[in-house]
């Protein structure tokens, strides 16, 4: 199958040809023939900055190359006739392929823009293919609110049938692309799944050595060097070649950080020794310059220039998406220990660049890989005495295997252990809270809203921190933040027992003085007993709700005055038994913070008793809702 053919139809069914090319667990699964044929990888655009104050937008495209010969690059606006030429550089060699960089740089106009590229590759590639590839992007208008999305767990777990989870919701992505287009595409994590490296020959070895302290002093040796390395070139390249998939990443400028399936499953997560031991640090580094190549277009040695900060080799990420809105992805991988997920360095830079924001911002957006508030598990309340326990937990935190079966074979008595991955941890709880109030205290200083959005769970879901005793308006409430949770859009979801066995333990909590946590009941018209968690695949679309023209009466307005300048989060679930049909959109509506002013008329998102409850909205289609198809949430 030729992965480099036009984009699949907006709605069109997948074919038995795609199904072939969706993944598997190893590239041992897969197609050898493919691979052997291919000799382009790409093109896969990102976003690399936005300056607000000067409109310049600047991007870059990786190209990989397995022919001799330079490609060229050209852009030009649709609307304009003349095109310059994007010089391109070497960033890298990987076996027999070349990684060329081409860095864009457009300014924003007063009206939205295409802009379109045009790839000419080197006489020598195979003449059976175009030579010269044509692909556009979108930059919003200098006014513009940003129109932009989020996924994750953008892989199949070990044992997944990958006919039974393609790649439909990116289908769906393109066909709200074709509609209105997107600004950017942002990865939280997961956006391959790596955990099949640990089946090469050396590392199989490795794992068969008799004992614990035979691993930890176990060098990581050439050997060991050149296979993962080769696997993970070839699984990158399989992966990101996906058709469908492979279209979005060449025409919807993309933003991601790492979690744990990007280097292995649990990373992080582990006894001190093992994480330290030099096998597990040799993985991480070839694991590090995969990920800076494919999903940053970057070294080690060059990655300050894509804007991360951080302390040394950490890689954290902001993007300004227009003036008004800062998103923020703070890297919880590269210092994550079993005592810290991220360092006081890390975390002092952080909170730094939130008090350094313009007055303009009016929402802060941090991508958390990993939920801050997630339902704890019911470790001491006994209600798990009657099922089998570890394996249940085990697949409902997708910790899926590999790290299982390393820590099992040290004869670790603790089986869950990998629950330390999670915020809530004994280990991590602390942490969490610390800066949740930080969050709290930058939110009221500098009049932002702070909403979280993160993966990993493989289910939807909606929680919030709020005041306590409860502030009447939402807009005034800056302890007020939305948890959005949007996992997975490719792979599979947990069991329904898992979920509901958390949703059945959730209850609204303290986390600290004046601060409570609770998981909302979004889903409750369509899923009264799983009204929390949502256990289906999705992928979440955000959007900002300006006000309406000035000759529009509010009678004609579907949201109220209250709702101006938030940020609307749309679930987009898919249906199992109906994938072709379109997904269906779950809104959450997340006010601007605004310091409480005596008469303030009461907000739509009105936490009093009573009061008006329209945060929730579920929806067939784009769009808004009308009234009838509006869920009254009666637990919020």
């Amino acid at each position: 199958m030729d992965l480099h053919n036009a984009p699949l139809a907006d709605g069109a069914k997948l074919s038995p040809q795609d199904w072939e090319a969706i993944e598997t667990a190893s590239p041992e699964a897969r197609d050898a023939a493919e691979l052997a044929s291919t000799v382009v990888a790409g093109p896969y655009l990102q976003l690399l900055s936005y300056e607000p104050t000067t409109f310049q937008w600047r991007g870059s495209v990786l190209v990989l190359l397995a022919v001799q010969g330079m490609p060229l690059m050209s852009l030009q606006a649709t609307s304009s006739p003349n095109a310059s030429q994007v010089p391109g550089r070497v960033l890298d060699t990987l076996e027999n392929w070349t990684c060329w960089r081409f860095d864009l740089a457009v300014a924003a106009t007063q009206q939205e823009q295409r802009w379109e590229y045009t790839l000419t590759l080197p006489p020598s590639f195979d003449n059976k293919l175009q030579a010269d590839q044509k692909y556009s992007f979108v930059v919003p208008a200098q006014k513009q609110q940003w129109h932009w999305g989020f996924h994750s767990c953008n892989g199949l777990s070990s044992g997944v049938d990958p006919k039974m989870f393609g790649p439909e919701l990116w289908a769906d992505v393109l066909a709200v692309h074709k509609a209105k287009p997107l600004h950017l595409m942002v990865g939280g994590g997961d956006q391959i799944y790596n955990d099949g490296l640990w089946k090469v020959p050396s590392l199989r070895a490795w794992l068969s050595l008799p004992t614990g302290e035979a691993k930890y002093q176990a060098p990581f040796s050439p050997q060991m060097g050149e296979e993962v390395s080769h696997w993970l070139l070839q699984h990158y390249i399989l992966h990101f070649s996906v058709r469908i998939f492979r279209d979005a990443l060449a025409c919807i400028p993309q933003v991601g950080i790492w979690d744990d399936h990007d280097i292995f499953d649990g990373w992080g997560s582990y006894p001190e020794k093992l994480q330290n031991c030099p096998v597990f640090q040799g993985v991480y580094d070839v694991s590090r310059r995969m990920y800076l190549m494919f999903q940053h277009h970057t070294t080690l040695a060059l990655y300050r220039e894509n804007g991360c900060f951080g302390p040394p080799n950490v890689f954290s990420l902001q993007r300004n998406l227009g003036a008004g809105v800062v998103l923020l992805m703070p890297d919880s991988r590269a210092e994550r220990t079993k005592a810290q997920i991220m360092s006081p360095a890390a975390y002092q830079e952080l909170f730094q660049r939130i008090l350094n924001f313009p007055n303009s911002v009016k929402h802060l957006v941090i991508v958390t890989t990993v939920p801050l508030l997630y339902p704890k598990l019911p470790l001491a309340e006994g209600v798990l005495a009657t099922i089998d326990a570890v394996p249940l937990l085990k697949k409902g935190m997708q910790k899926t295997g590999v790290g299982a079966s390393i820590l099992d074979k040290f004869g670790n008595a603790d089986l869950l252990d990998d629950i330390v991955d999670h915020w809530d941890a004994k280990t991590h709880i602390d942490e969490r809270n610390m800066f949740i109030q930080k969050l709290q205290g930058l939110s009221k200083e500098k009049e932002i809203r702070v909403t979280f959005i993160s993966g990993d769970v493989h289910v939807g879901g909606i929680g919030r921190f709020y005041t306590h005793p409860k502030v009447r308006h939402l807009r005034n409430d800056y302890r007020f933040m939305t948890q959005v949770i949007s996992s997975a859009i490719m792979n599979t979801p947990p069991p329904a027992a898992v979920t509901q066995l958390l949703q059945r333990t959730n209850r609204a909590s303290l986390i600290s003085p004046g601060t409570k946590e609770k998981m909302v009941k979004t889903f409750q018209a369509d899923f009264p007993n799983s009204n929390k968690l949502l256990e289906r695949r999705n992928w979440c679309e955000v959007s900002y709700m300006p006000p309406p023209p000035g000759n529009l009466t509010s009678s004609f307005n579907p949201f109220a005055k209250d709702d101006w300048g938030s940020l609307v989060f749309s679930l987009r679930a898919e249906d199992p038994k109906a994938k072709e049909q379109p997904p269906k959109a779950y809104d959450t509506i997340v006010p601007s913070y605004i310091k409480h002013a005596a008469g303030m008329r009461p907000a739509a998102m009105s936490l009093s008793r009573g009061g008006p409850r329209r945060w929730f909205r579920a929806c067939l289609c784009r769009g808004n809702a009308p009234p009838s198809s509006t869920n009254q949430i009666k637990d919020f």
